[in-house]
C-alpha cells in the first residue's frame, strides 16, 4: 500500500468547517467535479520515512503523500494513523494528541511543538522514529 498517494480526504478531516469541498474530495463524483476540485485546492509533495516499529506498523520503509495545501505534521500523522491503524498505537495518545513515544523530523531536523502545527511545504521531508530510550 506504500506508494504515491494522493490524500484528498485529508482536506474533509483537517478542514471540517469547508463542507463544500468535503463533499467532492473522495472522488466518487464525476470527472468535472474531480477537475474543479483540483483547481480549487492546490496540493503539496511530502516524503515520508518511516523506521523501526513504525516502519512494522505501516507496512513499508517510506511514500510520497500528495497532500492538501495548509496540512501541518499533526494532520498529517493523524490521518496516517487513520490509513494505517496499526499506528496508531505508536503515533497518538488516547486522547487524539501526539504521543511522547513518537519522534518527528522535518527535513533533517527535530520537529518541535511550533513546528508540528505549521503548515507543510512542498517537498518537505518527514520522517517518523520511534522514541528509544536505554542506557
Amino acid at each position: 500500500m506504500c506508494k504515491r498517494v494522493a490524500c484528498s480526504v485529508l482536506h474533509s478531516i483537517t478542514h471540517p468547517r469547508n463542507t463544500q469541498h468535503a463533499t467532492r474530495n473522495t472522488y466518487h463524483g464525476s470527472s468535472a467535479s474531480k477537475g474543479l476540485y483540483k483547481q480549487r485546492m492546490s496540493e503539496i509533495t511530502v516524503t515520508l520515512r518511516y523506521y523501526n516499529i513504525i516502519k512494522d506498523a505501516v507496512g513499508c520503509a517510506g511514500e510520497t503523500l500528495a497532500l492538501p495545501a495548509g496540512t501541518t505534521p499533526t494532520e498529517m500523522i493523524v490521518f496516517l494513523c487513520q490509513r494505517y491503524p496499526h499506528l496508531r498505537p505508536i503515533a497518538l495518545r488516547a486522547d487524539g494528541g501526539l504521543s511522547p513515544h513518537l519522534r518527528v523530523f522535518l527535513n533533517g531536523q527535530v520537529a518541535r511543538p511550533q513546528h508540528l502545527a505549521a503548515p507543510l511545504h512542498d517537498g518537505d521531508e518527514v520522517m517518523l522514529f520511534p522514541a528509544i530510550g536505554g542506557g
